[in-house]
């Protein structure tokens, strides 16, 4: 948020509120004071928990914090999780700082990225357990595919894990628009697993969707990498 914005704001409702930073961010300062496009200054990022701290009634600063266990060492950061307590009407201020993390997405691969958490399963346990009436009272995660894909990130070759006796497959891979770049059929699963070349793919975020006999598969996210 802008300086200038955090004066102005005033949402009509409490507003559940996740932050996943690092404190290494060259495009977004932790500690704010960049200049954005509108000529206005970048507000730190503890400044403007606290603002939506306050605004959503949370007990008074500071958070508490606690360090996520470093699973992975060689990433060169580590996270603490800061969760600003007893919010009004079911909702929640909580910040993921990821110590000296840079501007990248943790989970993802790539120099300077925080491999101890994967961003998509923190925004999906924070917002779950939120709709616009309040705390809806659960943290499950999606139900686990039935299918698996690997290497992924993958660079040419893909494998496609199925049940055996699946039968017919339509095999989709779709970017992040919702456009087939790769389609294949087969209906030969005898060993349950069908190999795809994905060389023709570009480097980028892809979605895998399976289309069997039995149903339609949950899809699934694909990372193409190449060095």
């Amino acid at each position: 948020m802008i300086t200038s914005r955090i004066t102005s704001c005033s949402p009509s409702r409490v507003v559940p509120i996740l932050e996943i930073h690092g404190t290494l961010d060259g495009n977004v300062p932790f500690n704010g004071g960049a200049i954005d496009i509108t000529g206005d200054t970048l507000a730190s990022v503890p400044a403007v928990l606290t603002f939506w701290a306050n605004f959503n009634q949370c007990d008074a600063p500071p958070p508490t914090i606690t360090n996520l266990p470093n699973t992975n060492t060689t990433d060169g950061s580590s996270v603490q999780r800061h969760i600003y307590p007893n919010c009004g009407d079911g909702s929640a201020v909580e910040l993921l700082k990821v110590v000296l993390g840079g501007h990248t997405w943790p989970g993802l691969p790539g120099g300077n990225t925080n491999r101890d958490i994967i961003a998509d399963e923190e925004i999906w346990h924070f917002f779950s357990k939120h709709n616009l009436n309040g705390t809806v009272g659960t943290t499950d995660k999606p139900k686990e595919s039935t299918w698996s894909v690997f290497p992924n990130p993958a660079n040419d070759l893909l494998h496609v894990v199925l049940p055996e006796g699946t039968g017919k497959t339509v095999i989709r891979i779709m970017d992040i628009l919702g456009n087939t770049v790769l389609q294949q059929s087969t209906s030969d699963l005898a060993s349950g697993q069908i190999n795809l070349d994905a060389s023709g793919l570009t480097n980028g975020i892809y979605f895998l969707e399976i289309q069997d006999g039995i149903q339609k598969r949950p899809a699934q996210k694909l990372l193409i990498s190449r060095q």
